[in-house]
């Protein structure tokens, strides 16, 4: 589980979208523009619950069902929890009864 600094929110990752940016992570093929090490937790898209708040985070407590992007030199949606930034594109998900589709 990875410590957060003042400005971040863990997140306990529920869902992680894959989408054909993995396989070219993984092919190589990004390499010019995105190279990173490996090896390497792949995902950029992700839904999940605040598990814990910076200590200068607003706007978003513990139980919080959010959804974000990931910065690209910090992915790593396919992990169980995540450290984002509570300043970077991260939202409120729309809370779904379990067995429901969003359309």
């Amino acid at each position: 589980i990875p410590s957060i600094k003042d400005n971040e929110v863990l997140v306990k990752v529920k869902v992680a979208a894959v989408n054909p940016l993995e396989i070219l992570n993984i092919t190589g093929s990004v390499k010019l523009i995105q190279d990173y090490d490996m090896p390497l937790i792949l995902g950029n898209e992700l839904t999940g619950i605040v598990e814990e708040v910076g200590n200068h985070v607003d706007g978003f407590k513990v139980g919080d069902p959010i959804y974000t992007r990931l910065p690209i030199e910090k992915i790593g949606a396919f992990a169980e929890y995540v450290a984002v930034d509570a300043q970077e594109q991260i939202g409120y998900k729309q809370t779904v009864a379990e067995g429901e589709q969003i359309a």
